[in-house]
């Protein structure tokens, strides 16, 4: 798979602001924004944001690129304890691309 720009998908995921977004496993609901040091993630049953800073944004995006199992939670959840709501932007993303 070819690697996703990181400003490229921030700019993606800055178009789905205000938009309903839901994970691929649990279809749990969010919304995302963008912000200076990379993304926001405001789950819709907690309403607690969780961050993903840039560091963490490309880390996932170089192994998506690279992964046999791309949409694997597990596969990233040594870089955060929310890898869900990323995998699922990045997901879309390569999906918006074909």
């Amino acid at each position: 798979m070819q690697k996703i720009p990181t400003d490229r998908f921030l700019d993606f995921c800055r178009s789905l602001e205000g938009e309903e977004l839901f994970t691929i496993a649990r279809r749990a609901r969010f919304a995302v924004k963008v912000v200076d040091d990379g993304l926001v993630f405001i789950p819709a049953l907690s309403n607690k944001p969780r961050r993903h800073t840039r560091s963490y944004v490309e880390r996932m995006l170089e192994d998506f690129s690279n992964g046999s199992e791309p949409c694997k939670t597990s596969n990233y959840s040594h870089y955060t304890a929310n890898p869900s709501y990323q995998i699922a932007l990045m997901d879309r993303y390569t999906r918006a691309r074909r």
